[in-house]
């Protein structure tokens, strides 16, 4: 889909909700303590999230809208002229009101 997705300060994910899903997976997946045992960065994750070594994952509860960062992205390549810079705003506004935005040009 996206190469730069999760990567840098350019990354198109702006969204800490999508941080949570990626969280989400990661309890999901180390849920219990032999699982994350083997592995030293599940256990750092567990740690920080102040999770008990011996817990047990049942479930995880997330709210994911990853699609608004990536339209976001698409709209701010197509209609800037300065595309680093742009991306870099926190609002971006075109200067045009009547636009059409295909998928023909990607620049991630």
């Amino acid at each position: 889909m996206c190469e730069k997705y999760v990567s840098d300060k350019l990354s198109v994910c702006r969204e800490e909700r999508q941080y949570a899903l990626y969280l989400s997976n990661i309890l999901r997946y180390y849920n219990t303590e032999s699982r994350r045992s083997a592995v030293p960065d599940a256990k750092k994750i567990f740690n920080a999230c102040a999770i008990p070594p011996d817990a047990a994952i049942d479930e995880v509860f997330i709210e994911a809208s990853f699609m608004r960062d990536y339209f976001e992205r698409n709209r701010r390549t197509y209609l800037s002229k300065d595309f680093e810079k742009t991306i870099l705003q926190t609002h971006f506004t075109p200067k045009r009101n009547n636009y059409k935005v295909d998928n023909i040009k990607q620049r991630f």
